[in-house]
């Protein structure tokens, strides 16, 4: 049976994790096929497929918010590799998992695939989502952005 990944938003998670749900959560809602998470020379490039077009998201906050680019780009693969269940020493071993994001009620099935770039390692996650597990990652989101609001007063 495929690992579930909770994409419900704790306190308690650092801001590397709740940029990678967000992400995530952003991707399902726009109905995308497939996420880009991939470590360049300068900065990491997040990306998503819809239909036959990719579109690059918002380039990742300043090194002053998070690590720096390479210890960014680091991070976000082993939050990936952590969500999914793989232990960072078997990177070799198990380069493509399936897996299920749990958005509020709904099981969404997606796939997980590592792959070496001369910058790092990269991720591609593929996804099953339906318009109803947008409209429910939408929400999500909304939760989400609310907290963020609540905080910055």
């Amino acid at each position: 049976m495929a690992p579930v990944v909770s994409l419900e938003l704790a306190d308690d998670l650092i801001a590397v994790r709740k940029l990678v749900q967000m992400v995530l959560l952003l991707s399902v809602k726009d109905q995308a096929s497939e996420v880009f998470f991939e470590p360049q020379l300068e900065q990491f490039r997040l990306a998503y497929k819809i239909g036959d077009l990719s579109y690059d998201m918002v380039p990742a906050p300043p090194a002053d918010m998070v690590p720096a680019p390479p210890a960014l780009a680091g991070q976000i693969i082993n939050v990936l590799r952590s969500m999914v269940g793989l232990d960072r020493m078997a990177s070799g071993l198990q380069p493509t998992v399936q897996f299920e994001l749990c958005i509020d009620t709904r099981l969404v099935p997606a796939t997980v695939t590592f792959h070496p770039t001369p910058f790092g390692e990269a991720a591609t996650v593929s996804l099953a989502a339906t318009p109803d597990d947008a409209g429910d990652a939408a929400r999500l989101l909304e939760t989400y952005y609310a907290e963020l609001r609540g905080r910055k007063r």
